[in-house]
């Protein structure tokens, strides 16, 4: 009963205007908000930091229509870091998490990861800022127009309940956190990578790659490959991400109490994103209610090369 409850709750959302929001404020905060027809601008005394993606966009030919992702991101010095469109992976977007399977009685349906028949439906963002931190919390059903309800509209396969919620900046460093919760809707869901053997799926962020980037784990430096490495907990990678010769880097650190953890990283130095992957090639059953996917993942953008002292403290600070 419980579980046919929520469902019913799920239809209920759909049928809410996407852009409508809600906002919340507990104290004196730092941060603002604006929101255009597309999505939501974060900022922190004045200076941009994100833009959260909530109604699908597409490429000029209509191909590649996605949502539910960040771009931009800035850094520090308030230089873009993230692509979106890139013409090497059109259906790359910033920061997003998405799978090539997601599978419903076994059959694959539409593809999330390269954007292909697959739909987004964001729902009543809500906004919640606070003195040193703000909160974005959004409702996600995934649906495809290859799995059809019986008045032959897209059905609802899973449901996403996200939060990223924004640190306030500090001299060196700026820390974005994620927690991504998936429930399936319907019976017999699964979800998985891709189906070769590098096995890419889940939180992806797709950067403006410096040139000859240092990539830098727990135990030292790290050598992408073509398929996944063992690295550890975080990885940062370090470059000249900004127009001058300034060095500076983007680390992204995974929970301790993640599926799968700790995840192999799928990593380019150029022309790809990079990845926590998760499961990997082999689709693993979604439950529905407390038996669904929890992921968290924390992003820091910083000033200067790595500095494993402050990023391993930041790790512990995000593991409790």
């Amino acid at each position: 009963m419980w579980h046919f409850r929520l469902f019913v709750t799920f239809l209920v959302l759909i049928v809410l205007t996407s852009l409508a929001s809600s906002e919340r404020a507990y104290g004196k905060s730092p941060f603002s908000v604006k929101r255009d027809s597309d999505g939501i601008w974060f900022y922190e005394d004045e200076d941009p930091i994100c833009f959260y993606q909530v109604i699908h966009k597409a490429t000029a030919n209509g191909t590649h229509r996605r949502a539910n992702y960040i771009h931009p991101l800035l850094d520090l010095d308030g230089n873009i870091i993230t692509e979106d469109f890139p013409e090497d992976h059109l259906h790359h977007r910033g920061i997003f998490w998405a799978w090539h399977q997601v599978r419903v009685n076994g059959e694959n349906i539409g593809d999330n990861w390269e954007c292909k028949e697959f739909n987004w439906h964001v729902v009543d963002p809500l906004v919640t800022r606070r003195t040193k931190s703000v909160d974005l919390l959004v409702n996600v059903t995934w649906s495809s127009s290859l799995l059809l309800d019986d008045d032959k509209n897209p059905a609802p396969i899973i449901h996403e309940q996200t939060r990223i919620r924004l640190h306030t900046t500090r001299s060196m460093y700026r820390v974005l956190d994620f927690e991504i919760q998936l429930q399936a809707i319907q019976p017999n869901v699964s979800i998985g990578g891709s189906e070769d053997d590098k096995g890419y799926g889940g939180f992806s962020p797709r950067l403006r790659m410096p040139v000859d980037p240092v990539f830098t784990g727990p135990s030292g430096n790290v050598e992408p490959q073509r398929t996944a490495v063992a690295a550890g907990q975080w990885i940062d990678i370090v470059g000249q991400f900004g127009p001058d010769d300034q060095t500076s880097g983007v680390t992204i650190i995974t929970h301790p109490d993640n599926p799968g953890y700790p995840e192999p990283w799928i990593l380019r130095k150029s022309g790809s994103m990079q990845n926590a992957m998760f499961p990997g090639r082999h689709a693993v059953p979604l439950g529905k209610g407390d038996e669904g996917f929890t992921l968290r993942y924390r992003l820091v953008t910083h000033r200067g090369s790595t500095n494993t002292a402050l990023l391993n403290r930041l790790a512990r600070q995000f593991a409790k």
